[in-house]
């Protein structure tokens, strides 16, 4: 039954698992909200948490699309790669759906680092921050950017850090704990002695 004593029918009375639920104070809710949203909270009667800010929120270019592949299984592909691909109408579609207020978008993983040739890796990542911040720019209210860098070359790395944040508006940047460096065996992780 819910508060009030009346039964419930369907999956908010089956499980005692929605009783425990029921007794969350509003923190632990927002708290699952945040890693389940959409979630049968708001279809059993509890007010959703809107204006969310989610991070590392990853878009793609064609070049790094494939990078993302072993991230789907069976026929989820597509869906994958409409949502890496888009920064504005279905991205911002599934923001409002999930109460996201605002994300801060980031190239999808490896992507710049796992480019071997460092010339590439550097023409790559300011592609990347050029599309993110044009993206950016269109919906400022809604996105923002952590700009990709080309580690491969800590010095044209630092260069694009400068501009992606100074010139084009981002807000810092992501990158993950490796780049490969000529070959794909040449692995080096930045917090190697």
């Amino acid at each position: 039954p819910d508060r009030e004593g009346t039964p419930r029918t369907g999956w908010c009375g089956a499980s005692s698992l929605v009783s425990r639920l029921e007794r969350l104070d509003s923190i632990e809710r927002s708290i699952l909200d945040l890693w389940f949203p959409g979630t049968s909270f708001d279809r059993c009667g509890h007010e959703p948490v809107t204006g969310k800010i989610a991070l590392e929120e990853h878009f793609a270019l064609p070049e790094t699309l494939a990078d993302s592949t072993r991230y789907a299984s069976g026929h989820s592909w597509w869906l994958l790669e409409q949502r890496l691909l888009d920064l504005h109408d279905y991205r911002v579609s599934e923001m409002d759906a999930y109460g996201i207020a605002y994300a801060i978008l980031s190239l999808n993983s490896p992507a710049i680092q796992a480019v071997e040739d460092r010339s590439r890796a550097i023409e790559i990542a300011r592609r990347a921050n050029d599309v993110l911040a044009e993206a950016v720019t269109r919906r400022p209210d809604r996105l923002g950017g952590f700009a990709a860098l080309p580690l491969q070359d800590p010095e044209a790395a630092a260069e694009e850090l400068t501009r992606a944040v100074t010139e084009l508006g981002l807000k810092g940047a992501l990158v993950n704990g490796f780049s490969q460096i000529a070959t794909g065996e040449n692995v080096v992780y930045y917090d190697h002695p």
